[in-house]
């Protein structure tokens, strides 16, 4: 339609038509501005703001970027970007974590590892009859484990030189010599060596023992109510009787015929020895020998220092006799 209205008749609303109706021209008025199209004019980015969107991951389209391609091709590299920026990122910490492992543990391996010289068993300390009777043994003597064979180790502890150590939670039983050494030997423990702890003194020494079973022993293992001496006794071939305040603590250590438990923890039983273990201990202690039986799970020594244990003074455990 034209600015001025065609002589022709108009369509009215409801369908009819008005011939001859002449529609005025429109007119502005008098000191009004002239009409102004304030929509805002579409214009063009310069490219590098473009490629700052399309880089972004945007499909940027200003009028002259009517490919959408460029920008999902934009948006892919970006994301193989983002991407690879992230698996960087991961293997960096991942890297770093690995390496801080292995210091940490060369680290606590460098505080934690115990120079140990083991010993071999010297056969010439044992007397006839041990040689005869050990020949005769018909359990399978096999080794320990390297770590409770017999050794000489460093020892930090504060107990006197001549004293006997027994730390039941690592299965190892120290005989303590001077200059911070002592003699390491692999032991099996039980439920009384596990329930029982404190002082004690070796009260009776026997070589090649009888056992005399408990009563609950008899009942609860079926053994007889006695066994004579000898390869097959589990008693073995020594036996040190462990008293306190003058009474028998029924706490013995003694040699095994089971030596593949050494290093183990058994349903019953003292502390057991390797037949051979436990006669290198016999000829080390003699009578009045203090023994410390480390409670479980007991980082430290029961007594306040070896001088006072030596001379048998009070204790949380009470009094060595």
């Amino acid at each position: 339609m034209t600015g001025r209205c065609s002589p022709r008749a108009l369509r009215l609303p409801g369908g009819g038509s008005a011939a001859g109706i002449r529609q005025r021209p429109m007119r502005m008025p008098k000191n009004r501005p002239p009409h102004k199209d304030l929509r805002q004019k579409r214009h063009s980015r310069p490219a590098a703001v473009r490629d700052k969107h399309l880089n972004a991951g945007i499909i940027a389209n200003f009028g002259d970027n009517a490919n959408p391609t460029n920008g999902m091709v934009a948006f892919e590299a970006q994301c193989r970007r983002r991407v690879r920026m992230a698996f960087d990122w991961t293997y960096n910490m991942s890297s770093l974590k690995l390496t801080l492992g292995i210091l940490a543990a060369g680290l606590l391996l460098s505080g934690c590892v115990e120079t140990a010289t083991y010993e071999a068993t010297n056969t010439t300390a044992f007397k006839q009859r041990d040689k005869e009777l050990l020949a005769k043994i018909r359990y399978e003597n096999v080794q320990p484990p390297e770590n409770f064979r017999r050794a000489i180790v460093e020892f930090q502890r504060k107990e006197a030189p001549g004293s006997i150590v027994v730390d039941s939670d690592n299965h190892y039983l120290y005989f303590v010599l001077n200059d911070g050494k002592a003699i390491r030997y692999g032991i099996t423990v039980g439920e009384e060596a596990m329930a029982w702890s404190g002082i004690a003194k070796i009260g009776s020494m026997a070589e090649w023992p009888p056992w005399h079973p408990t009563k609950s022993e008899i009942e609860r293992l079926g053994v007889p109510t006695f066994v004579a001496p000898g390869p097959d006794n589990p008693m073995g071939s020594r036996a040190l009787y462990l008293y306190s305040g003058g009474k028998d603590t029924l706490f013995r250590i003694h040699g095994t015929n089971q030596p593949e438990y050494i290093g183990s923890s058994i349903s019953s039983g003292c502390i057991r020895m390797t037949n051979e273990d436990v006669i290198d201990l016999y000829n080390r202690v003699k009578m009045g020998t203090i023994v410390v039986v480390l409670a479980p799970h007991h980082g430290d020594s029961p007594f306040g220092s070896s001088s006072h244990m030596a001379l048998g003074g009070n204790s949380n455990y009470g009094t060595v006799q």
